[in-house]
């Protein structure tokens, strides 16, 4: 797998060659990298057909969740849709033909008695056979920005389809990413935990000879053996937490979660200036995406409230007729033409000023949910970066933490020597 390198939110992440190593373990439950850093990374290409166990890579993973997201293929339906509805909006600005053809056969037997003071009965039969045809042309020439309107509603409403797209592709890396890194640095908690165990079970047998021979007191043997029970119950924990975070990865991939080997630690490089996070996560795909739907419904409701003005268009009509008659052995036939030129102008309908009501109710809620997306991205960006900065300390602590423990073990494994 090639480097790849993308900046999202004021961070810089950089996926390594497959096969690397990362020395140091970061706790990315508290960092939150994945809502501000990942949004737009990682088209990479997936491994389907996978080995019972086999680690699979953060860019493996992120390509089979997104070919197969049912949020992305959601919005990709939704784009298609508002895609066609551009179209559906620009059939005001053409003509509509219309044609019409009808048949018509009748046939009249009737019976009539004479006049008295005659008793004779006249019968006679009358047949018509008769058929019609026509044309009807309605064209608006002139409706004041109705539909140029609607058409740049239907653009606006296309534009915000795309807009969801690009943030269910953004939540999507988010969520897999976010899930992908729990279970892997659970899983190396896990080992940890484990180490841990083992160094605590080795410090409580020298604890139980140093007091056995006098060299300290009693308690600390007991300490010892509180602090190996302490590192056996969190590695407890550590399992499970990494099972589900397996069983929830399994989830988003779709794949049975013993497909899942320990997974790969990418290589995280991080820019945590807080103030370029801010700048980068206010352009980002969710607030982009709700500064689109707000053009959009703001659209709408200029719209709706230009049903108000009139429309002039141009009707024609042309027919004609034949019919047959056999009493009379004549065929009759008919032409006949019409055109006009209407003007049409709304004067009272109430349907008119609360549909306007409503739809600029809406531009202004999702006005305001637009607003509430960037700040909300604005406030994680600075979180997230204010986290990796204390969990870069945090790591610093840890690392001079470790060497005090193993000075601290090579000392008491001295005495006990």
């Amino acid at each position: 797998m090639p480097d790849h390198e993308d900046r999202h939110g004021g961070l810089r992440i950089t996926l390594a060659p497959r096969g690397t190593r990362v020395a140091e373990i970061v706790d990315v439950n508290t960092t939150r990298l994945a809502s501000v850093a990942l949004a737009c990374a990682l088209a990479l290409v997936a491994h389907d057909a996978r080995a019972e166990g086999k680690p699979w890579t953060l860019g493996e993973a992120l390509s089979r969740a997104m070919s197969r997201a049912p949020a992305i293929m959601a919005a990709k339906a939704a784009r298609a849709t508002a895609d066609e509805k551009t179209s559906l909006s620009r059939a005001a600005y053409y003509p509509t033909l219309t044609a019409q053809l009808a048949g018509n056969a009748s046939t009249v037997r009737d019976t009539q008695a004479a006049p008295p003071p005659s008793d004779q009965v006249f019968v006679y039969q009358n047949s018509q056979l008769s058929a019609s045809g026509g044309v009807s042309l309605r064209w608006t020439l002139w409706d004041f920005g109705r539909t140029s309107n609607a058409a740049r509603a239907a653009d606006e409403g296309l534009r915000a389809a795309e807009a969801h797209e690009a943030a269910s592709m953004a939540a999507t890396i988010a969520d897999v990413t976010t899930t992908y890194l729990n279970y892997v640095y659970r899983r190396r908690f896990v080992d940890l935990t484990k180490a841990t165990v083992a160094n605590r079970e080795r410090l409580a047998t020298i604890a139980k000879a140093l007091a056995k021979s006098g060299l300290q007191p009693p308690i600390e043997e007991l300490r010892a053996l509180q602090r190996l029970e302490s590192s056996r119950r969190d590695a407890a924990v550590a399992e499970v937490s990494a099972a589900d975070s397996r069983a929830e990865l399994a989830v988003l991939l779709g794949v049975d979660a013993s497909t899942i080997g320990e997974g790969k630690v990418p290589s995280l490089e991080v820019d945590a200036n807080a103030a370029r996070a801010e700048v980068d996560a206010a352009k980002g795909p969710l607030p982009s995406a709700a500064r689109a739907v707000a053009d959009a419904r703001a659209a709408e409701a200029e719209a709706t409230s230009s049903r108000y003005f009139p429309t002039i268009a141009l009707h024609g009509d042309a027919t004609y007729r034949f019919a047959y008659v056999d009493r009379n052995d004549a065929v009759l036939t008919a032409r006949t033409a019409h055109g006009s030129l209407v003007i049409s102008v709304p004067i009272f309908d109430m349907a008119i000023p609360s549909a306007t009501g409503a739809a600029r109710a809406e531009a202004k809620h999702a006005d305001a949910l637009a607003e509430k997306a960037v700040l909300d991205a604005k406030r994680e960006a600075s979180v997230a970066a204010s986290a990796v900065r204390t969990v870069g300390e945090q790591l610093t602590h840890a690392k001079k933490a470790a060497d005090l423990a193993a000075s601290v073990y090579a000392v008491v494994q001295a005495r006990y020597v």
